[in-house]
């Protein structure tokens, strides 16, 4: 962008073009490097407040398996990926399935569990929607951290657009102008 503004004489709109080219790519690098950080921090929050193990054990005490592929309810359709992957992160905070797994959960009448006390899950903890869903502040919070990571990465993609469209103009306005 600018290179035909330059050729055919206009050096304002030449610096212009350009200007605008890395603006665009100095905004861009910026997001996807903000949405990069907190994407870190995210994932290490969840690995610090959500428990594999205390899924399993959810799963255990209220279905009697350990694995979510196992089980054919209506309420666990989603199965959890073995690794640390970016739809891991996803679904442990997005589906209610998974909202045992937070080191707060409980329900709204205050029964929790955790997997070493004598306060174990039963079939009465099984997720089926409204009050059956357990309450969590720190699903809350990682969702909302999730929300704002994505957030940036939605602004560094719209903006490659401004530098698309940036390119286009500098074309169109070098060719109309070339052409008088």
């Amino acid at each position: 962008p600018g290179a035909g503004q330059w050729y055919y004489g206009s050096r304002s709109k030449a610096a212009a073009f350009v200007g605008v080219e890395a603006a665009s790519w100095f905004f861009h690098i910026n997001y996807q490097g903000d949405g990069d950080d907190m994407t870190r921090e995210f994932e290490a929050f969840s690995r610090t407040h959500w428990s594999r193990t205390s899924y399993q054990y959810y799963l255990k005490e209220a279905y009697g398996v350990t694995d979510d592929d196992q089980l054919h309810e209506p309420e666990i359709s989603h199965h959890l990926p073995e690794g640390n992957t970016q739809q891991y992160f996803e679904m442990t905070g997005k589906y209610n399935q998974f909202a045992w797994g937070w080191d707060d959960a409980a329900r709204a009448d205050g029964v929790g569990f955790d997997a070493d006390s004598t306060n174990p899950p039963d079939t009465a903890m099984r997720i089926t929607g409204g009050a059956t869903v357990p309450q969590s502040a720190n699903r809350n919070t990682y969702n909302i951290m999730r929300g704002d990571a994505n957030k940036k990465y939605d602004r560094a993609t719209r903006i490659l657009f401004v530098v698309m469209g940036n390119h286009l103009a500098s074309a169109f306005e070098a060719l109309i102008s070339t052409k008088k």
